[in-house]
């Protein structure tokens, strides 16, 4: 799980969390929920990285939710990430 927190108007703190869900039946499938509410899912691409695929096309997105979503996939990509660029030579 990863956590944000943030200020109300009223100074009382609210914590949000992106919270991932394996499917049993396919590897590299996570069903993404956000505050409790299924948002989308995070998919293993053709390159090898997950991407995210959102439920629905209508609504806003705020920026921390957003860099909670990109926060995820970039440790969820890390590893492979690693491996991709010391395989060409950009690793170190």
């Amino acid at each position: 799980m990863s956590w944000i927190s943030f200020c109300n108007n009223d100074g009382s703190i609210i914590l949000e969390m992106i919270q991932l869900k394996s499917t049993d039946r396919i590897h590299g499938v996570y069903e993404v929920y956000f505050s409790e509410k299924r948002i989308g899912t995070f998919l293993i691409q053709e390159d090898g990285y997950y991407g995210f695929y959102t439920e629905s096309d209508s609504g806003y997105w705020s920026s921390y939710a957003l860099r909670l979503i990109a926060d995820k996939l970039d440790e969820m990509n890390k590893e492979w990430d690693d491996q991709v660029k010391k395989d060409i030579g950009n690793g170190k």
